[in-house]
């Protein structure tokens, strides 16, 4: 069935840009800074070009996988007793497909006739996950959602530090007279254990005010988690205004006072120590594969997705570099949550007046409003793919229905009919399996899902380092392995639907190389991190 939202391809690109440009920019001017901006403008322009290799991996997938699924569905009416669609709908795109093509019972994806091209269009919206359910089976399945959790964790764990942190540095105002910024203009690195305000009757340091603030950011956002919540068409419009008028003022703003406080010579060209940060920053920055059924699917034209995809990355590869030179150019410290870098300039600077301090707490406060309302979302999202992985069935490839976690009629009547034929021990067992099932699923996960996220956060406000862990491991599966093993089974093992498949859907890296690529990078990028980590500890 056609995805009942559809609009303009300009507003899918648009959605695209938002959803890149997210938390991670905030860190990676941290990352250049760190790893040096020689190294961190290769390593960066690099992974864009990966993750966009890999997005056009996962456009063809989606095409290839969304015809197969049109084919089993016209054979499977075909094949009923009664062959009357459900819906109307259904029964003017069955007549449609039959036209074109004689489905036969030769191997899954071949077709005894060409397929129109249209017949390929992405008009029906196939998720990653069960794009993976239908061509990797259980190994790839488990693979995928076993990702998908770890960075949905990390997601969480990144969300829980950086809301805590901004609200701390806004709240706390205490900054030491050997730490005046006056004369050098850059703003102070604060220590955790500096005390939150000046005064002597009470003495807690900004770290224990962070801790409180992430139990409150739990207590207030985590119900949420338990019940629901949705982002309305609105709130895209208000949170895409305000992102993009809060990182556009920090680069003008870096600008103005990387040409004030001009300090070359003391930036580093490059320290490969300081590679897994930067690496995994970079991942975490161009993470969008998972999102993108639900953005590319409701297009109404997408003939020219790969061009219109391509502008978008090259755009927001120049954004992220101009705000990381800015960022490493402007400041002698770079924070790991990059706003807090203008909020911790000193008031009684000349070049800030009472604009210019609305600003600082405007910056301060942004990532609190527009994390906070995706919180829960992302929490929710979580919840489902655990419950996906541990409660529905495992996929099977002699059950279609079961690689999605459904029943089929006759399993329901099955189970009905062996419900019913039970002694009273049994039904009573069954039962008590239900009501403890459903208090896992319903209490249990949402806790965990709010719990050890938040735990993490509560021991560590290093967000470069929770950015870098989620990003080197959880991102590099779902950003290059799933993809890049996705379209080597397509083309593998569907060699007639991908033959069939119109030039504007494939992929323009068809060579084998290219794949091989990928997955050498992605294989390399973790030995690299896992040696550093090493090396570290």
């Amino acid at each position: 069935m056609t995805d009942p939202v559809q609009y303009s391809a300009l507003t899918g690109m648009t959605y695209l840009g938002n959803l890149l440009v997210g938390t991670g920019a905030l860190a990676l001017p941290r990352a250049f800074q760190d790893a040096g901006y020689i190294l961190g403008i290769a390593v960066l322009t690099f992974i864009s070009f990966m993750s966009f290799l890999n997005m056009t991996f996962v456009v063809e997938v989606l095409s290839a996988v969304g015809a197969s699924v049109k084919m089993k569905r016209v054979h499977s009416l075909d094949a009923s007793p009664i062959n009357t669609p459900t819906h109307l709908e259904d029964d003017e795109e069955h007549c449609t497909i039959r036209k074109h093509i004689d489905i036969s019972n030769d191997e899954e994806g071949q077709s005894s006739e060409a397929l129109p091209e249209d017949f390929f269009d992405m008009t029906e919206r196939i998720e990653l996950g069960r794009a993976v359910n239908i061509l990797l089976g259980y190994v790839g399945w488990l693979f995928f959602y076993t990702c998908m959790i770890l960075y949905l964790f990390g997601d969480l764990a990144i969300y829980g530090a950086v809301v805590p942190k901004s609200l701390m540095n806004a709240i706390c105002t205490y900054i030491p007279d050997s730490l005046d910024n006056q004369t050098s203009g850059f703003s102070p690195n604060l220590s955790d254990n500096l005390p939150c305000w000046k005064s002597e009757s009470v003495d807690i340091t900004r770290f224990n005010v962070y801790r409180v603030i992430v139990t409150m950011f739990g207590m207030v956002l985590g119900p949420f988690v338990f019940f629901g919540m949705t982002q309305t068409r609105y709130y895209q419009y208000v949170a895409s205004f305000l992102r993009w008028l809060s990182f556009t003022i920090m680069v003008v703003w870096a600008t103005c006072r990387a040409v004030m406080y001009w300090h070359i010579s003391g930036l580093i060209p490059a320290r490969i120590d300081q590679f897994t940060n930067l690496f995994g920053t970079s991942i975490y920055s161009f993470m969008c594969h998972h999102s993108l059924p639900g953005i590319i699917t409701p297009m109404k034209t997408k003939r020219n997705i790969y061009h219109l995809v391509a502008v978008v990355y090259c755009l927001v590869l120049l954004f992220y570099l101009a705000i990381s030179l800015t960022g490493v150019m402007a400041f002698r410290h770079v924070e790991d949550v990059y706003v807090l870098n203008f909020f911790q300039l000193e008031a009684k600077d000349p070049h800030l007046n009472i604009f210019g301090s609305i600003i600082r707490y405007f910056l301060v406060l942004y990532p609190v409003f527009t994390i906070s309302s995706n919180y829960p979302i992302i929490g929710i999202t979580l919840r489902r793919n655990i419950d996906t992985l541990f409660f529905s069935a495992n996929p099977s490839k002699k059950e279609p229905t079961a690689r999605y976690g459904l029943a089929t009629e006759v399993d329901v009547t099955s189970s009905q009919e062996l419900l019913v034929g039970s002694n009273g021990n049994e039904v009573v067992s069954f039962q008590q399996q239900s009501k403890m099932r459903h208090i896992l699923r319903g209490v249990f996960l949402p806790l965990l899902v709010v719990t050890v996220p938040l735990s993490v956060a509560f021991f560590t406000d290093d967000v470069e380092v929770l950015i870098s862990a989620t990003g080197s491991y959880a991102g590099v599966g779902i950003q290059y392995i799933v993809p890049t093993w996705l379209a080597w089974k397509v083309r593998r093992s569907y060699k007639a639907l991908y033959e069939a498949m119109p030039t504007h859907y494939v992929s323009p890296f068809r060579s084998t190389a290219w794949l091989a690529l990928s997955f050498c990078w992605a294989l390399f990028s973790i030995c690299i991190v896992t040696v550093n980590h090493f090396m570290d500890s």
